[in-house]
């Protein structure tokens, strides 16, 4: 990847990053935890799920990375301490529960529906698009409480690069 490009993919990712920690400041309405209100009494932890994304390519190689970014994703949330965020078996287990199997047949009126039964208040879901050698990944954070769409975020890039762009989201969402 050239050195302008890997700057606009880090960029983007930055910028997706930020969108994702303000918007989650925004709905929690808190202030950044110190770490004296970490262990305080009483306080609560929003519940997350994070959905697997749907593979939209019509290319079923890219059906590992559905699993793949559900799976960096929640590993990058729960270091965020407002957050407690339900396990990718969970989740999983509420799909296959649901008779959903495939992924793409996840349809997005669907996702509310699972991340409730997960106990989640706020939900992160996406898929994964292509357009010649261009991959796009697209989310949506949704909230479970005012029945709202928070935030959306795409992310362009290579179908060779996707480890990075991946690596990349999940270190800046930290």
């Amino acid at each position: 990847i050239s050195g302008r490009k890997y700057k606009i993919v880090s960029l983007s990712l930055a910028l997706i990053a930020i969108a994702v920690i303000a918007v989650f400041r925004l709905i929690t309405h808190t202030a950044p935890l110190n770490a004296d209100e970490e262990t305080a009494p009483g306080r609560s932890r929003v519940q997350i799920a994070v959905l697997p994304f749907r593979n939209m390519t019509s290319d079923t190689t890219w059906n590992i990375w559905e699993e793949g970014i559900q799976s960096c994703l929640i590993n990058a949330l729960s270091n965020l301490s407002d957050l407690a965020v339900q396990s990718e078996q969970t989740i999983n287990g509420i799909l296959n529960n649901e008779g959903i199997t495939n992924y793409a047949s996840l349809q997005p009126e669907v996702v509310p529906t699972i991340a409730k039964k997960s106990g989640a208040r706020l939900y992160i879901a996406g898929n994964i698009n292509r357009a010649g050698e261009t991959i796009r990944l697209n989310a949506l954070m949704g909230d479970l409480e005012n029945k709202n769409e928070v935030s959306s975020f795409h992310l362009d890039g290579k179908s060779l690069n996707i480890l990075e762009m991946i690596d990349s989201l999940s270190i800046l969402i930290k």
